[in-house]
């Protein structure tokens, strides 16, 4: 059985304040190999279950955007995984770090981001109990440290034949040098290798560690007798760029394959994002994959989720349902496949092997399999990337979860966060956001629309769209949406002055929409329900407009005669023209065209009885006597197929609509009063002291919010609402999920308005708390 040194030492669980905005990419500093937990100290994590591992200040800075450890799992009472997650970030939970069955001792690096306060990891288990041991490596973080340099895997290490300076196994107790000077730099401060051993005579462990200083109490590789066991390792060189490997017991072969190095001259900075299964050939709902068969390879695509300038990942390959010992190699698409392995694996078993790959033709990378069938998993991580620009000027400013890239700083998270920049776009002249989920939007003042977040379905419209290849945990095959965690520009479109989620309004007075066309909201004409337009398409029959509008699955635009159009759904009065289709007629399924009478309109629709319109919201519209009509869903199942006037108000100046069914509208009125009606959730998004649960549910009379007397604009989100008063500040009520106080706290609630913290001299505000700044 193989052995892995014990330190009963275990640090302390640390508590820290995250950094309160995500810095654009960040530098990787080694650390003296420390020990961070060892359970076999006290007892097993019980299955299905997880513990919490404290992140040490005196180890890992304040500011610190990610870790690199070493986990390894063992004392298994049957197979089983190890899954290694930030405690803040409720969407990392469906992919594994580690697999290992019963009595097997069997490591791999992990790196996870650091989001979210506390700052701690989880580490949870599968279907059996297991003891863990964590090793810290390394810390990534914007105010230390060097960037990166990826190299195509090459082996620099192979004692069965001599490459590397050692012919013959390494003995036990016994240490050898990897000399690395010929390949890194002079200043190179850590390598990054892929570390196999052998055919081991005995079980046992080899660390890894800078030449010249003493052996710490951890381990790298933990190998059974016969076994042939690969794991990355970070390991921090010495000044003449060495490495020290030692062997516990018996003897090993040791195989090194070089992926890459940390030096002052390296250019490349990290990005952590959320982990994400973008490939899994195993058979999925019903709708079996493909392995990948003998001498055979596979290229998988990672572009759908890094920017165009990424130059490496960080992903963990799996391989399971092996059916002959064999090898897998990563390596860059379309470049020749090296001498090199990343995942060695006997028949029937199931393991998993972090990787650092360079990016090859397309943002691809290519997998190969040697013997017999193998299925594989790639999960990923994060990517390596040059430093993202700062905005200089007229910058947006966002809060909440970093799902799907929607801060726009180059990283993903479902962890709340703070007040945090966009980078890369300055001169922005408004802002539009559709949500957690959703895509987000920018318009510069050179009239050009620039879109991060969710691409699944061609929300950013740059010509791309689609899903991973994988099945998702949810019983389906749409697989992980593509995403862009940076600003991308909106293909087509210029002389933009006006836009909505999905939605531009050009000088000319023409609109122009892309992404799905579930209930025909693309508003071409098109009735294929199944349609994405991945670049912006004109909304047909629409001229001389002067307001845009938007919100799930309908488009408003408001034209210069004072005439308000409608275009998509109909299914609860929503088009506002006398008619609504039936719910139970009007769609079957996502992606299916509306299949029964007055469902969806697929062309503008002239909404009736109104004239005179100077605004337009979601389902709402302001006449120039200050009054405010309203249209569809009015809490459900009541709906209005016309519109009606909203009582109470006058002297209106904007509006704002969480979404249209249960939802909660806002209203301005010219004196600096914020106003609300509709949904009042439970929890309080109306503003004024009341929940679902203290007060009504539902009223179609409006109450003022409380506290705010100098509103400029309003915005609001899912159960959210939010307001920009004179002083530039921005105050936000309800909240419940998602992080939508910006407060850090993903389920914070406030009955009444609260300052969102690190926004001042705000200029404009848009949904979800987006906000511009000078």
């Amino acid at each position: 059985m193989a052995a892995v040194p014990s330190n009963a030492a275990v640090a302390p669980h640390a508590h820290s304040q995250a950094a309160t905005s995500t810095p654009a990419g960040s530098t990787y500093t080694p650390v003296t190999p420390t020990r961070l937990l060892d359970t076999r100290s006290s007892t097993p994590i019980p299955a299905n279950s997880g513990i919490g591992l404290g992140i040490p200040t005196n180890l890992v800075p304040a500011d610190a955007t990610g870790v690199v450890l070493n986990l390894t799992g063992l004392d298994a009472a049957g197979g089983t995984y190890l899954s290694m997650k930030p405690f803040a970030d409720f969407n990392a939970s469906n992919v594994s770090n580690l697999n290992i069955a019963a009595g097997e001792i069997r490591s791999n690096q992990v790196t996870l981001p650091l989001v979210g306060s506390p700052r701690d990891e989880e580490i949870r288990t599968g279907p059996s109990a297991a003891d863990a041991v964590v090793d810290l490596e390394g810390f990534y973080a914007p105010s230390a440290g060097f960037g990166f340099t990826s190299l195509a895997p090459q082996r620099v290490l192979d004692t069965r034949d001599g490459t590397g300076g050692q012919t013959g196994p390494v003995g036990s107790g016994q240490t050898i040098t990897l000399d690395l000077s010929a390949q890194l730099p002079a200043g190179a401060t850590a390598a990054v290798f892929n570390l196999t051993a052998v055919d081991p005579t005995d079980g046992t462990f080899v660390t890894a560690w800078p030449a010249g200083q003493s052996l710490p109490t951890v381990s790298n590789l933990n190998v059974a007798p016969g076994t042939v066991t690969p794991n990355l390792v970070t390991v921090g060189v010495s000044s003449d760029r060495k490495v020290s490997l030692y062997n516990k017991n018996g003897s090993t072969d040791l195989v090194a394959d070089l992926a890459g190095y940390y030096s002052p001259g390296s250019t490349q900075v990290f990005y952590p994002l959320s982990p994400l299964r973008v490939l899994d050939t195993r058979d999925g709902n019903g709708n079996p994959l493909t392995p990948i068969g003998p001498n055979s390879s596979r290229e998988v695509g990672l572009s759908g989720w890094l920017p165009a300038n990424a130059s490496s990942a960080i992903v963990n390959l799996t391989g399971t349902n092996v059916t002959d010992g064999t090898f897998v190699t990563a390596w860059p698409a379309g470049q020749d496949r090296p001498t090199a392995s990343n995942l060695n694996l006997a028949p029937g078993q199931t393991s998993a092997n972090l990787a650092a790959v360079s990016l090859g033709t397309g943002g691809a990378i290519d997998l190969y399999n040697l013997n017999g069938n193998v299925d594989v998993i790639v999960d990923l991580f994060g990517y390596f990337a040059p430093q993202l620009a700062p905005c200089t000027a007229k910058c947006v400013v966002g809060f909440g979860t970093n799902t799907a890239g929607r801060l726009g700083n180059g990283t993903t998270s479902s962890a709340a966060q703070t007040a945090s920049t966009v980078f890369g776009l300055s001169d922005v002249i408004a802002v539009a956001a559709s949500g957690d989920f959703g895509a987000e939007y920018a318009l510069r003042s050179d009239g050009t629309v620039w879109s991060w977040g969710s691409d699944g379905a061609g929300q950013l419209g740059n010509g791309t769209s689609g899903n991973a290849t994988e099945p998702t945990p949810y019983g389906d095959n749409i697989g992980q949406p593509f995403d862009s965690p940076v600003p991308v520009q909106v293909h087509g479109l210029s002389n933009v002055v006006a836009i909505a989620p999905g939605l531009a309004l050009k000088s000319d007075g023409t609109v122009w929409s892309w992404g799905d066309n579930v209930m025909w909201e693309l508003g071409d004409g098109n009735t294929d329900g199944t349609a994405i337009a991945t670049t912006p398409v004109q909304v047909s029959g629409l001229t001389n407009v002067t307001a845009i509008a938007n919100n799930g699955y309908n488009g408003y635009a408001l034209t210069s005669d004072g005439k308000v159009w409608d275009w998509g759904s109909n299914i609860q009065g929503n088009l506002g023209n006398g008619t609504s289709g039936a719910t139970d007629s009007c769609s079957a399924g996502q992606g299916i065209s509306p299949i029964g009478p007055n469902c969806a309109s697929a062309v503008p629709v002239q909404v009736s009885g109104l004239s005179g319109v100077v605004k337009i919201g979601a389902g709402q519209a302001v006449t120039s006597d200050g009054h405010v009509w309203q249209w569809g869903p009015d809490g459900y199942p009541n709906q209005n197929n016309t519109p009606v006037q909203v009582q109470g108000l006058s002297n209106v100046t904007a509006l704002a609509d969480s979404a249209q069914g249960e939802s909660t509208q806002y209203a301005l009125e010219s004196n600096g009063t914020v106003w609300s009606w509709g949904y009042n959730s439970f929890q309080g998004s109306y503003g004024n002291g009341t929940t679902c649960t203290s007060g009504p549910c539902f009223s179609d009379t409006p109450v003022q919010v409380s506290g705010i007397t100098n509103a400029t604009a309003i915005a609001s989100a899912t159960e959210s609402g939010y307001a920009l008063t004179s002083d530039g500040t921005v105050w936000a009520w309800g909240g419940g999920q998602d992080g939508e106080l910006g407060n850090g706290n993903y389920s914070a609630t406030a009955d009444v308005p609260q300052q969102v913290p690190g926004l001042s001299g705000v200029t404009a505000l848009g949904d979800y708390g987006y906000s511009l700044v000078p």
